[in-house]
């Protein structure tokens, strides 16, 4: 009997191992814009007590992320976002692009993102935010713009993307100044080019939606469906006042259920980056309520993505930054603090972003690549080599070299260096 169970544990050890080992066909990133851990914490206590666990916390693997860019040691959604998407750090408010400060060009040039990368493999690539499609993060894996502030030349790059799924908001960044939005008359679009991108993608085979039933009314298996859903003029919804949404919104775990089944007929895969944006808004506001709403409303879609994605999906989840300095105290009873009675122990200390790690949480085939303590360049780079993906650029060579120099004075102490895969 204990041989036999000695060969069935030998059995398990070697199927986990085996599991490992594999390389997983998809990649779902999630990022919850100014997420730290404490409005992780915050998120389960209020959900249902301190030992209520969360989807997020039943990722068997975690690590954190050192988010400073090269300009401030308190990172924006721009220069994080570039990290993760291009495994290179730059300065706050780059989108996708060298720092000419540190580039041996002394320019800003376009870095090759992990979306580029993933298309090259063959891989269907979607992207979702709870902000604007042309927001910063959601436009690091698409764009390069010197400023994020340029969102109408960051919406002009979506027709050359190569993406085949988009859901978000920003609809007035797709239209001209004579266009009013359909929700809400007194909004007009921003274009002073006169173009209607939302035309000009429907001419490029792109169905577009701009409500929750619009999306549930496509059918997700069609082939070679391209979707463009922007729910709202500017940001979405924040996830408690979405039910009074005039069109309608769909939630965070409904899109993510939407693109995964829409991308999981690829027979190369698919990358998928899903950003609950809104959690950052919340915490620069000090809303505890709506940041907590947020957080909950991301961790619903992973439990989504973990219920409906292939085991060869590796699915991480992390934040760009965190936001509001946020603490929890207070002296009440364990069993009594949860739902409403927490917000009155969530304390701010800022209205801004802050220099604190936040966290990476990983299930899936590669996942115990995510562990420790690591620069958020250095997790945008182990994102793509998970995939057996490498940014060979030359741009991306060049200037990662010359980034680690002037980081750390060499790149020795880089774990998965050279960025080319051994």
């Amino acid at each position: 009997m204990n041989s036999q169970r000695l060969w069935f544990c030998a059995i398990l050890f070697l199927i986990s191992s085996f599991a490992y080992a594999q390389q997983p066909d998809n990649l779902i990133l999630f990022i919850g814009d100014g997420m730290g851990q404490a409005h992780v914490d915050a998120a389960r206590i209020y959900k249902g007590g301190s030992s209520t666990p969360l989807a997020m916390d039943q990722l068997p693997q975690t690590g954190k992320s050192r988010t400073y860019s090269t300009s401030h040691f308190v990172t924006d959604s721009a220069a994080a976002a570039t990290a993760l998407a291009c495994a290179a750090k730059t300065y706050n408010g780059g989108i996708g692009v060298t720092d000419p400060a540190i580039d041996p060009t002394h320019e800003a040039r376009s870095l090759q993102n992990i979306t580029q990368l993933a298309l090259a493999a063959g891989k269907k690539v979607g992207l979702i935010s709870t902000t604007r499609v042309t927001h910063a993060t959601p436009a690091c894996f698409y764009a390069h713009q010197s400023s994020r502030g340029d969102e109408t030349a960051i919406a002009d790059q979506i027709l050359s993307s190569g993406l085949t799924l988009l859901l978000g908001g920003g609809r007035t960044y797709f239209h001209g100044t004579n266009w009013r939005d359909p929700e809400d008359t007194a909004t007009t679009g921003v274009r002073t080019d006169g173009r209607d991108l939302v035309d000009e993608l429907a001419r490029e085979g792109w169905s577009y939606v701009q409500s929750r039933d619009d999306l549930t009314a496509l059918n997700p298996g069609q082939s070679g469906q391209r979707v463009l859903g922007l729910f709202s003029a500017s940001y979405m919804q924040y996830e408690a006042d979405r039910a009074g949404d005039k069109f309608g919104e769909p939630s965070l775990a409904e899109m993510t259920e939407f693109a995964i089944r829409s991308l999981q007929y690829n027979p190369n895969g698919y990358f998928l980056m899903i950003e609950a944006g809104r959690i950052d808004h919340a915490s620069h506001a000090g809303d505890g309520a709506r940041m907590v709403a947020d957080t909950l409303a991301l961790d619903d879609a992973v439990a989504r993505a973990r219920a409906l994605a292939s085991p060869l999906t590796l699915i991480v989840v992390t934040a760009d930054h965190e936001t509001g300095g946020l603490a929890l105290h207070g002296s009440g009873a364990r069993l009594d603090v949860k739902g409403p009675a927490l917000l009155s122990s969530i304390k701010w200390a800022t209205t801004e972003h802050t220099a604190v790690s936040v966290p990476i949480m990983a299930a899936g085939p590669a996942a115990e690549t995510f562990t420790g303590t690591m620069e958020n360049h250095e997790l945008g780079r182990r994102l793509a080599q998970a995939l057996g993906l490498s940014f060979t650029d030359p741009i991306n060579v060049e200037y990662g070299v010359a980034l680690e120099n002037a980081l750390h004075g060499s790149i020795a102490s880089v774990k998965y260096w050279p960025l080319k895969t051994q």
